[in-house]
């Protein structure tokens, strides 16, 4: 049987929490490099060279051009590599999503639903 995501959006109120209405995600756990500060909601890539995680660029090289998940916290790798979580399958408010281009889109395989406002991947 095929996984199926429920989604279960607020209809009295905006939710604030990116994942107020994620059902069956998948979290994995990666290092962020050295230099780099991480924000909730924000995409992020894995560098190539040495598999660690950085924000997602699609103008960049190296790895970082190609989206591989959504961070699940703020991480402040800015003085030294840091342990933190990407979601790389679950069910997202797009508003409070960062750095989500339309190849990112592609990237992740994301679906989108009411109005483009929830992000299914």
């Amino acid at each position: 049987m095929a996984f199926q995501p429920v989604i279960s959006a607020k209809t009295t109120d905006t939710p604030t929490n990116i994942f107020e209405v994620i059902e069956g995600r998948v979290p994995l756990r990666v290092t962020f490099a050295s230099g780099q500060t991480i924000t909730k909601g924000m995409a992020v890539a894995e560098i190539s060279a040495s598999h660690k995680y950085g924000e997602y660029d699609n103008s960049g090289s190296g790895g970082l051009e190609v989206c591989k998940g959504i961070a699940d916290d703020d991480v402040d790798a800015s003085s030294g590599d840091q342990i933190g979580f990407i979601w790389i399958h679950g069910t997202m408010i797009y508003a409070n999503l960062t750095g989500v281009d339309s190849a990112a889109v592609t990237d992740l395989g994301i679906k989108k639903f009411l109005n483009d406002t929830i992000y299914s991947f």
